[in-house]
C-alpha cells in the first residue's frame, strides 16, 4: 500500500483504481502484483462464488485510502449507475487493510436498499467528495444506516445495488481498504480494464502480464 502511494504521488489516495494492474485506466495507476494476488486468491473467490456462482470475472479493484485528518467523503450512491456492465449483477469484496470504524470514515450502508430500484443520482461539484454524483436520502432513510466496522484483514461484501457511502477521516489514524468487484461471466463488461478473469471458462485468455494463465 505504501509503495503504491509513493509510486503515484499525483493521484488522490482515494482514486487508486485498478491497483492490481500497472498503468491501467482510468488514472494510470502504477500497481502492485500483491493486489492482483489478493483479488485472485481463493478466499476472495470463494466468498464471491457463494453469492454469484462459480463463473466470475474481476471487473476492477480499488485501493481506497483516507489519510488521517482528511476532508474527503464518499456520498450516498449505488455502484450500478457508475459501472457499464450488463447484467447489473456484481459483488464487491471490501478488504480492510487498517482498522476501520466510525471515527476514521468507515463505510455506512442502508440495509435492504439493494432490493429496490436504482435511485436517481444528481451531479455535485464538491472537492471534498470522491464522487461527482449522489443520492438524496430522506431523514428516515438515513436513520437506518449501519456502519461497517472491520479489523485489518476482515472483509465485507455488498451488492451493486446497495446504497452506501462514508464520511471523512477526521481521526489521527490512516484508513485504507482494497475492494475487489466481481461479476458473472454471462456478459462481458465493455471496459478494457475489467476483463481479467478470476475463474475463467475454458478457452478464455487473460491479457494481463501478471496472469498465470
Amino acid at each position: 500500500m505504501d509503495q503504491i502511494q509513493a509510486d503515484n504521488p499525483d493521484i488522490l489516495p482515494d482514486r487508486l483504481s485498478n491497483s492490481h494492474l500497472d498503468g491501467a485506466a482510468p488514472y494510470g495507476v502504477r500497481g502492485q502484483k500483491a493486489f492482483y494476488d489478493i483479488a485472485h486468491g481463493s478466499r476472495i473467490l470463494d466468498m464471491a462464488e457463494a453469492v454469484l456462482g462459480p463463473d466470475l470475472i474481476l471487473m476492477l479493484t480499488h485501493l481506497f485510502c483516507k489519510p488521517a485528518g482528511g476532508s474527503r467523503a464518499v456520498p450516498w450512491h449505488q455502484d450500478g449507475p457508475f459501472w457499464p456492465v450488463d447484467p447489473l449483477v456484481s459483488c464487491s469484496v471490501w478488504v480492510a487493510i487498517d482498522k476501520v470504524d466510525d471515527e476514521n470514515g468507515a463505510m455506512r450502508v442502508i440495509p435492504g436498499s439493494h432490493h429496490g430500484n436504482y435511485r436517481a443520482h444528481h451531479l455535485v461539484e464538491d472537492p471534498n467528495l470522491s464522487l461527482n454524483r449522489e443520492i438524496d436520502l430522506t431523514y428516515e432513510e438515513e436513520r437506518k444506516a449501519v456502519t461497517i466496522e472491520l479489523k485489518p484483514g476482515q472483509v465485507s461484501l455488498h451488492d451493486i445495488g446497495l446504497i452506501h457511502g462514508s464520511g471523512a477521516n477526521a481521526s489521527p489514524r490512516h484508513r485504507a481498504g482494497a475492494p475487489a468487484s466481481l461479476s458473472v461471466t454471462s456478459r462481458r463488461p465493455p471496459i478494457s480494464t475489467a476483463s481479467c478473469r478470476a475463474r475463467r471458462p475454458t478457452g478464455q485468455p487473460c491479457r494481463w502480464k501478471w496472469c498465470a494463465g
